[in-house]
Order: C-alpha cells, then structure tokens, then sequence
C-alpha cells in the first residue's frame, strides 16, 4: 500500500498531521489551569489553534457551551476528512464512527426504559454516531422490531449477534448490549485492518488489541459488585457480597449458616448463579477476543471473585501489571483506573505517528482529539464547581517530545 499511498492519501495524511501538530501542548494546558472562570478558559482557548470558536454565541458562558463548540470542530475535521477519501479510506474513517453509533443506540434505549422524552434524548445522542433510522426506535416494542425497524438498514446489523434479539435488545440490560456490541466491533474492525495489510495492519491490531484488553479489564473490575462472590476454605462458607432480595435467599442463607449444609450450600449457589445477572459466561461473552490476553485469562477474569484475582492474572501481563502497582501507591485515589488506561492509550496514539503510510493516524488523531476535549471539559467543571484541588487530574497528552 505504501507504494501508492501518497497518490491516493497523502494529502488527507498531511492535512491529520497537521491537525495533531495544533493540539494543545503543555504550555496551553498550564494557561488552562490557572483560569478563574469559564470566560477565562475560552479566551486562553481562543490563544490557540481553534482560534474564535466561541463567537457568536448568544449563550452564557458554560461548560456545556465550552463542550458543544469543542465537539463541533472534532466533527468539522473528521467530515472533512470523510468528504475526502476515496477507498478503503472511506471505509476504515466509518468504522471510527460505529462506536458512536452504538452509544446512541444504548442511550435511547436507556432513555426510553426509563421513559424519557425522545426529543431530548436525541439532543443527548454525539453527533458523529447519528444516522437516520435512529428516532424510530421509539416506535419498536420489542428486540426483534428494533433489529427489523432501526437496525437491519444500518452497519449496526452486524453487530448485533442472534442470541441478544432472542434475549430482548429492549428489556435486557443495557450496559450487556452495549458490551457485546462493542466486542463484535472491535473483533470486525481488528479483521478488517488485518485485511488491509503493511503498516496500517500492525499498528491498528497493536491499538485495537490493547482497546479489547483495556474492555476485558474493566468489565471484569465493574463486575465485580454485580453478583455473589463466594468462595470455600475447608468446610467454612465466605461470603464476599450478598444481595438478600427476597425471603427464599434469606432463608437459605440463614440454614447454610446454622447447620453448614454443603447440600443447601449447593443449591444456594445454583439459585444464585440461575439468577444472576452476569454469570461467567454473560461476561466472557462481552470479552473480546482479539487482544494480547489469551483465552485462559479472559476465563479467569470471568471467574475472578475480587480485585486481587484480576491483579494476579493482570501481574502476567508487565504493562498491565504495573498499572495495578501504580495503582495501589496512589493513596488519595485521584487517579483511577480508567485513567491509567488512557494514559496509557495516549502515548500508544501518539506513538502511532512516528511511522507513515498508513491509516493509524487518523484513528489516533480522532482517540487523541477526543480527550484533549475531555481534558479542557474537566478543567471547565473543575473551576465551575470550584474544585480546583482536583484540576491537574486530567490526561497529560506527550505531544511534547
């Protein structure tokens, strides 16, 4: 590909590079920090290359207002990106959009269960990830009926497996749909790069597989309060975390404690394991399968019965492991998890532009964008709310070196 890449796309590479070089640097972010209030922030933003994206606005200053504008000139650059390839450029830049598509779809649905106007709810939608059959998801009454009305037409389709229209897309839980749809999308996306082959292929599998490990972790951790954690030492039963909902588990509860019954014992963790809403299985099925963990530790995070287990399985992986390590020394908890991760993403993206010819750049350019917009959306809210103590806890972004 690289033979005639610069024929085809080296003016949309060049134009991506260029977008990366007016990112904010860390001198714009020391500006940021020091802002009083919001005014302050869209001036010292103004100083850069977005230039005079908050004129004419008639709104008060806001952080939805920072966040709007902010979000509009990502879109601007992305479509002018789109307007411009020509295959399979074209085609790699939409699957950059379908994650987008499926946070829509997991909002409206969320929104609806809880009986939410449509008209706001799609207000709320991110406009890279709209398309036209969304808002007739009002109007479907069932999974089957959203896949016919909503989802059939759309590159959605795809990604929706049988077995969630068979559970019910409407009823199910939507943080589940929203993860298996994910791990279909990342696993087609992964082949898809393989497909194109040279450079493109192995920086996007080294990107796309950390994305799949950073879901498997999180799902796992968030997972980890959902259900029973139990485990047995000797003929002792522990019980990490129990949901006593109804009088038939109490009841169990309270035998398996008196007589210490290992027949009850059994049968209280059928029941709990039959009703449960995220079994080991419900969890390997939003694990995807094309990242660095191999199969037998997607299985043991499945089963993990705390934090610590997902550490030790984590602990075979260096980079992961010294996440988790990181993570323990921070005492006053202002970096999480989740941070760490994206971190971690933003060198991998950044270091994505140390090669050419290929299409990396423009999924890194999009992934970077998107969180220098959460960082000047946090230090917003930070001096909104008046917590400056926390303002420096954004993602730093190695444009620098």
């Amino acid at each position: 590909m690289s033979i005639f890449f610069n024929t085809e796309w080296g003016f949309l590479e060049g134009m991506t590079r260029g977008f990366k070089n007016g990112m904010l640097k860390h001198s714009d972010y020391l500006n940021l920090v020091q802002c009083e209030s919001i005014e302050d922030v869209m001036i010292s933003i103004q100083g850069t290359d977005y230039g005079n994206i908050f004129v004419g606005g008639n709104k008060d200053p806001s952080v939805e207002m920072v966040e709007t504008k902010l979000r509009d000139r990502l879109i601007q650059q992305y479509n002018y990106l789109r307007t411009h390839a020509t295959e399979p450029l074209g085609s790699f830049l939409e699957y950059i959009r379908y994650p987008y598509m499926i946070d829509n779809v997991a909002l409206l649905i969320a929104g609806l269960n809880n009986r939410r106007p449509m008209k706001r709810l799609l207000k709320m939608c991110h406009p890279l990830g709209f398309f036209d059959q969304l808002a007739a998801i009002e109007f479907a009454s069932n999974s089957q009926e959203l896949f016919e009305i909503v989802l059939i037409d759309t590159p959605l389709a795809r990604f929706v497996s049988p077995d969630l229209i068979t559970n019910n897309l409407l009823t199910n839980d939507v943080e589940i749909v929203r993860a298996c749809m994910y791990r279909a999308y990342i696993e087609s996306f992964h082949a898809h790069c393989i497909s194109l082959g040279g450079t493109t292929a192995s920086v996007m599998t080294d990107l796309l597989a950390f994305e799949a490990d950073r879901r498997t972790i999180t799902i796992a951790v968030n997972a980890l309060g959902s259900d029973l954690r139990y485990f047995l030492v000797g003929s002792c039963l522990v019980v990490g975390r129990l949901e006593m909902s109804n009088s038939f588990v109490k009841m169990l509860y309270c035998i398996i404690i008196l007589t210490n019954h290992k027949l009850i014992f059994y049968i209280f963790l059928l029941y709990i394991w039959v009703t449960s809403k995220t079994r080991p299985a419900d969890r390997m099925r939003m694990f995807p399968s094309c990242g660095y963990l191999p199969k037998i530790a997607l299985t043991g995070m499945s089963l993990a019965p705390d934090l610590e287990h997902i550490r030790e399985v984590c602990q075979l992986f260096e980079s992961y492991g010294r996440m988790f390590d990181q993570l323990s020394w921070d005492h006053d908890g202002m970096i999480t998890l989740e941070d760490r991760f994206l971190m971690m993403e933003a060198r991998k993206n950044v270091q994505s532009y140390l090669q050419q010819f290929h299409f990396g750049i423009f999924y890194s350019f999009i992934k970077l964008k998107q969180l220098e917009c959460r960082n000047i959306v946090w230090i917003s809210e930070c001096i909104s709310q008046n917590q400056l103590e926390r303002i420096n806890a954004f993602i730093p972004i190695p444009l620098d070196w």
